[in-house]
């Protein structure tokens, strides 16, 4: 998670020139936007205690805090939660239970849960990447943010550097919390 915050400020300045109107040229990054976007982020953050809900994936579980901060993501039991345009990026250290992304395949599922209810993530799929410290670049060299796998973007480090990533995309649904309080304990 090294250089997450300046990573962060590179790209959510790029998603500013991508929905700005912008007279010169530049090379920075163009987010996807609304018209492009395979399904809308959902409508999650309803919770008394200041963050967005909590993110659980089998046995990692952690406060989502809508901030780019590197003390959030160093803090154990708490990730950094991202709004990219009509994408979220979420990333937290893979030494505190996060690297449980880089063992999951598509069709697995995870949830955010907020005082209003549950929003079931499932995993549509997984890449290596880049941490260039200017963004996150897949293995092909196209930048994280432009694929159109998911709505979320959950990513972790691969080595203590924070070069090596592992970039994960999920799409969420909204579940019931009656379903979930339905299921056997």
């Amino acid at each position: 998670m090294k250089n997450l915050l300046k990573t962060t400020v590179t790209l959510t300045a790029a998603m500013l020139l991508a929905v700005t109107p912008v007279s010169t040229k530049t090379s920075e990054r163009t987010l996807p936007t609304a018209s492009n976007s395979l399904t809308k982020v959902l409508n999650i953050g309803h919770t008394s205690d200041g963050s967005m809900g909590t993110l659980s994936i089998g046995s990692y579980s952690a406060k989502l805090y809508a901030t780019s901060s590197q003390s959030v993501v160093d803090a154990e039991n708490s990730a950094a939660y991202i709004q990219w345009g009509q994408k979220v990026l979420i990333a937290d250290h893979a030494s505190q239970g996060f690297r449980i992304i880089r063992t999951l395949g598509a069709g697995a599922t995870g949830t955010i849960t907020d005082d209003a209810g549950t929003t079931v993530l499932t995993m549509a799929s997984s890449y290596q990447g880049t941490n260039t410290g200017n963004g996150i670049n897949l293995s092909d060299g196209s930048p994280a943010e432009n694929k159109a796998d998911g709505t979320y973007i959950l990513y972790t480090c691969n080595d203590s550097e924070g070069v090596s990533v592992t970039v994960t995309y999920w799409n969420g649904s909204e579940a019931a919390q009656t379903v979930q309080a339905a299921q056997p304990a």
